[in-house]
């Protein structure tokens, strides 16, 4: 089992959804295992989950890159910071 993994690929929107969610249960679960092309990783989220989430809109391109970060041995009792407001919107030429 390896202690890294990195995937790059183009997805449509659909599979993106897929994946997240599948992430998203994961988290709840406190168990994930990605794998592909006969490399698995497996990580057990617990506790305070540090949560990074960027941004960024430039002439021609957009990015939307999302972080998380725990300890092997949670510390309860952290500080948190303040929520992040994150929906869904309507496109600009939908307004």
């Amino acid at each position: 089992m390896s202690n890294r993994f990195r995937y790059d690929a183009l997805q449509d929107r659909e599979a993106i959804v897929a994946y997240l969610e599948n992430l998203t249960e994961g988290i709840r679960q406190g168990y994930i295992e990605i794998s592909h092309r006969g490399e698995t990783l497996v990580l057990s989220p617990q506790g305070l989950i540090d949560f990074i989430f960027e941004a960024k809109v430039s002439e021609d391109e957009r990015k939307l890159a999302i972080k998380l970060r725990w300890k092997e041995c949670p510390q309860e009792g952290q500080d948190t910071q303040e929520p992040l407001v994150l929906k869904p919107g309507k496109r600009a030429n939908d307004v």
